[in-house]
């Protein structure tokens, strides 16, 4: 009597962990599949908005650099901080070295931090445009614009000496 009471008890044991192991696995696999998902889709839809960006001309001006900005931190986020995640998911049974779990905080707090600041800064954006219009237009659309401009004519005009330097570099050598 005692054998079959201890039979049953060791079947019953050995067979929950495979159940165990399996949903495990079956866990571990969902995830890995979403990260894939989750970093194809970052880098697809964020590269879009910087192509985007871009090309358009009516898409250069201050808060669509602002989005700009925010889809380059979030493909940093997806590069870097969750490749990192799916490398931890991938190699599930090696330990990893203390410098990878120190860089891959570093890097985590650092592109996230990126893109919740420039959401912060969006919002913030936002905000007086629409609670400020006439003083958003005056007090921000105004000096960037200026800023550019003025940054543009800088650029023109070290590459204006540039080019008169190698034309008289030219001219005085024939």
């Amino acid at each position: 009597m005692d054998s079959n009471l201890t039979n049953h008890t060791n079947a019953t044991v050995s067979s929950e962990p495979e159940d165990i192991v399996r949903l495990k696995s079956i866990i571990l696999h969902f995830q890995i599949a979403f990260l894939f998902f989750t970093i194809f889709a970052a880098l697809v839809g964020n590269l879009l908005v910087l192509g985007a960006t871009y090309l358009d001309r009516r898409l250069h001006n201050a808060n669509k650099y602002f989005v700009a900005s925010l889809a380059v931190s979030d493909v940093l986020v997806a590069m870097f901080s969750v490749t990192m995640r799916l490398h931890l998911y991938l190699n599930v049974n090696k330990p990893l070295t203390l410098a990878f779990c120190r860089f891959w905080v570093w890097v985590d707090v650092f592109t996230e931090a990126a893109s919740i600041t420039t959401l912060t800064i969006i919002c913030i954006d936002r905000y007086y445009k629409v609670s400020r219009p006439f003083r958003y237009i005056a007090e921000i659309v105004f000096p960037v614009r200026n800023a550019t401009r003025t940054a543009q004519g800088y650029i023109n005009a070290d590459r204006r000496t540039q080019t008169d330097e190698v034309y008289s570099r030219l001219l005085s050598s024939c």
